[in-house]
């Protein structure tokens, strides 16, 4: 539960500072998301690797995060290296970001919705604004480069901050409920490990 609420916030955060980078510096927003993108993906292949030894022994089995991370870091610095190549692809990688922030927070939305908390419809508004921003920078035919940064920044800035608020809500509920129901928070950790492992022996 740990590892996922701080890679939610990761996550935000990175948002938030990439979508003040496009909304100050819009000019060079392809450049910046690339690096962003790049710094980002080596710091979750970092992330795993450490995660992965600091795991059990019980908890080493079937599990790919040092992998993963390699993969991931290997990813970033190929990101930051050819960043000059893939700029004009950025709109597209981030537009695609936006909606899928959308479809994260419309999850959110069934996971307050099962905890028998309130508020499940706030998320639904918040995903249905990120994906508005998506779609916006996706099939908006914006043809000023600065002008399409700057929506894109508003866009992962809003998305940032919405994310971060959603993972902090849904973390003091996930407690509550595991408190009023008697059910401790490794309980739901061992359930998830279970569940890689049955998936792996169905691989």
């Amino acid at each position: 539960m740990k590892d996922l609420k701080w890679a939610s916030l990761l996550t935000a955060f990175l948002y938030i500072i990439g979508g003040f980078l496009m909304l100050l510096f819009p000019g060079k927003g392809a450049l910046f998301s690339c690096i962003v993108i790049g710094a980002a993906l080596i710091i979750y292949g970092v992330i795993d690797v450490i995660l992965y030894f600091m795991l059990d022994l019980s908890e080493l089995i079937f599990r790919n995060e040092f992998v993963n991370g390699v993969v991931w870091i290997m990813l970033g610095f190929m990101v930051i290296h050819y960043r000059l190549s893939l700029q004009k692809m950025m709109p597209l990688i981030l537009g695609v970001a936006l909606v899928a922030s959308g479809f994260g927070k419309v999850q959110n939305s069934i996971v307050i919705h099962r905890l028998n908390a309130s508020r499940a419809q706030v998320p639904l508004l918040l995903g249905a604004i990120s994906m508005v921003f998506g779609m916006v920078v996706l099939f908006g035919k914006l043809h000023v480069e600065s002008l399409l940064f700057q929506i894109i920044g508003a866009g992962m800035l809003y998305s940032g901050v919405s994310d971060l608020y959603l993972t902090l809500y849904i973390s003091g509920k996930v407690k509550q409920f595991c408190k009023a129901h008697d059910v401790p928070i490794a309980r739901i950790q061992e359930a998830k490990n279970a569940e890689h492992v049955q998936d792996t022996d169905v691989q």
